[in-house]
């Protein structure tokens, strides 16, 4: 898989984005039965479990990046199809469904325009791993952990924020939806991948953020020093 590097983002056709967004948006259709053709198999009951918890957790974080964002005035949400994609209940037009979907949109709402990115560079790297996160890491397997781990260790060697010199949605989004990953970790783990675990550990630490979920510990005398935080 080729990584995210900005460096070498600006030679990426905006054609090119544009499908891989179109392609994110479309899987997230397909998964909650709305798109065209031959639905999925009902899932076992076991997974039926999984995908309603993981249903929640989806309200959950949008319930917290309301919070995050200063909203006031709260929304309605429900899930849909077999998947338990976030819909956001609109009452000034059509439904929203999709977690990068109605995210975005609340960003807009909030006024927050700067965490979608102030550039058209920065605006794409946010979408990228906006999709990134719908298509590589919401329910991958224990197989596919490693190599994503390796992958957002890499791309983190010299970064601070995932896009750009500021927390943009892609850090609240991406933070979120690996929670769950690192909280499971090692301490020898945590050591081995030690740049996800500094991102991780400046995100969850970022005023407002976290909200619905626990703190995760992070020796920082062993996996990293206090000053580089």
């Amino acid at each position: 898989m080729q990584l995210f590097v900005s460096r070498g983002f600006s030679s990426i056709k905006p054609s090119v984005i544009r499908s891989r967004l179109f392609s994110a948006l479309a899987r997230d259709t397909r998964l909650s039965g709305l798109a065209g053709g031959v639905a999925e198999p009902f899932p076992p009951i076991s997974d039926r479990v999984l995908l309603s918890s993981c249903g929640k957790m989806a309200l959950r974080e949008l319930s917290s990046l309301e919070k995050f964002l200063g909203l006031k005035k709260l929304n309605k949400y429900s899930t849909q199809g077999q998947r338990k994609v976030p819909v956001l209940q609109n009452n000034s037009g059509p439904s929203l469904v999709g977690l990068a979907t109605i995210s975005s949109h609340l960003v807009h709402e909030a006024k927050r325009k700067e965490l979608l990115g102030d550039s058209a560079e920065q605006r794409a790297v946010v979408q990228q791993w906006l999709e990134y996160r719908l298509t590589r890491l919401d329910n991958c397997s224990k197989d596919e952990i490693k190599i994503i781990l390796k992958e957002l260790n890499q791309y983190l060697v010299d970064k601070v924020y995932l896009a750009g010199n500021w927390i943009t949605l892609a850090d609240v989004l991406m933070y979120y939806g690996i929670h769950h990953i690192i909280m499971e970790l090692a301490v020898q783990q945590k050591e081995k991948y030690l740049n996800v675990t500094r991102w991780f550990d400046h995100i969850q630490h970022y005023p407002g953020v976290r909200h619905h979920l626990p703190p995760v510990v992070v020796l920082r005398n062993r996996v990293y020093p206090s000053g580089h935080h």
